[in-house]
């Protein structure tokens, strides 16, 4: 079971979720102002420009929660997700789900397989690259899989990013 996270305006009816849908969910999705909310609402702080803190993070509400698989946190600049090893090529699913959303960023609906091509032109972000070398310096590769993001600098749309790397990510699990 595959849960994507949101922001919700009431404390009460994120606690409610978090608490009695989190237990049975393998893999639970949220961006990263979504994993920096939840955390506060714990008193454990995150640094989202240090990855290592966000992987924390991840580890920490996949502990706390009792989610069965991993947690995936996405961004503009990376994808990544954290937990045990999983059947489904995981890494496969965070590259189409990145790719999915910029292409809803730049065009405002779901990308042509042209569109997808011209996304593939698009430089790898600067900061998506570095958190990726960091995780792989401190030897974390397969507990963390951790994909960066084609760069764009200014979104022409930004509703609906989340579902869009949300559909990318499914497919890894056909």
């Amino acid at each position: 079971m595959f849960f994507e996270d949101a922001h919700y305006h009431d404390r009460e009816v994120k606690e409610l979720c978090l608490e009695m849908l989190y237990p049975y969910v393998d893999i639970v999705s949220m961006n990263e102002e979504e994993l920096e909310y939840t955390l506060k609402m714990y008193d454990l702080p995150i640094d989202t420009e240090d990855i290592f803190s966000c992987v924390g993070g991840a580890e920490y509400i996949r502990e706390k929660f009792g989610i069965q698989k991993g947690v995936i946190v996405h961004t503009k600049d990376y994808s990544m997700y954290v937990g045990e090893e999983i059947e489904a090529d995981i890494e496969k699913g965070l590259i189409l789900g990145n790719m999915l959303a910029t292409a809803k960023a730049i065009s405002g609906w779901y990308g042509t397989k042209e569109q997808i091509g011209e996304i593939l032109k698009l430089p790898l972000s600067e900061r998506g690259m570095k958190f990726k070398k960091s995780i792989g310096e401190k030897g974390l590769m397969g507990r963390v899989v951790l994909v960066p993001s084609r760069y764009i600098d200014k979104p022409k749309y930004t509703i609906g990013l989340g579902d869009s790397f949300v559909a990318g990510v499914q497919i890894c699990f056909g």
